[in-house]
C-alpha cells in the first residue's frame, strides 16, 4: 500500500511559483487582500514587492488572503466560504489551507514517485494543474475542468 505524502512546507519561491502559474491567463478568479494585513507584517517577513511575492509572505507570516470565484453563480464549495454581493464565492486562504490542498493533490496526481505538484515547482510550471491545484486549496477537489 502506498503512503499518503504530506506536504508540511512550502518556501516562498515555491508559493511565488503556485500563485503565478495558475493565474496566468486565468478569467474565473481573482486572488486580493488587505493592506493593512500585509503591513502588518514586519519588514523581516517580506521577501520581494510583487503581487504573488506579497501573497506568499502573508500566509508565511500567518496572515490570508482572499480568492474571489466569479464563476460561482451563487454556489459554495467550501463550508467555510461566502457569497459576495454579486453572488460570488469568496475563500479565505491560509498556509494550512495550502499545504493540505497541496497534500491532497500529490497522493490523488502521484505518478511513479513524480508528483504533478512538482511539475508546478519546476521551471515555471504548468498552467492547467497549477490551476487544479488552486481548486483543490479552495474547494477540496476540482470543480471547473
Amino acid at each position: 500500500m502506498k503512503s499518503e505524502v504530506r506536504v508540511t512546507e512550502l518556501t516562498h519561491d515555491e508559493l511565488v511559483d503556485i500563485f503565478a502559474t495558475a493565474m496566468e491567463g486565468c478569467d474565473w478568479i481573482c486572488l486580493d487582500y488587505k493592506d493593512s494585513d500585509y503591513e502588518s507584517i514586519p519588514q523581516d517577513g517580506r521577501d520581494g514587492d510583487c503581487f504573488e511575492d506579497k501573497l506568499a509572505d502573508l500566509v508565511l507570516n500567518g496572515r490570508s488572503f482572499e480568492i474571489t470565484d466569479y464563476y460561482a453563480e451563487g454556489d459554495l464549495f467550501a463550508d467555510d466560504a461566502r457569497l459576495d454581493e454579486e453572488d460570488n464565492g469568496v475563500y479565505t486562504i491560509t498556509l494550512d489551507r495550502i499545504l493540505k490542498g497541496c497534500s491532497q493533490t500529490s497522493n490523488r496526481w502521484e505518478k511513479d514517485g513524480y508528483s504533478k505538484l512538482q511539475r508546478i515547482l519546476e521551471d515555471g510550471g504548468d498552467y492547467t494543474i497549477a490551476n487544479a491545484l488552486l481548486q483543490i486549496i479552495m474547494f477540496g477537489e476540482v470543480i471547473y475542468g
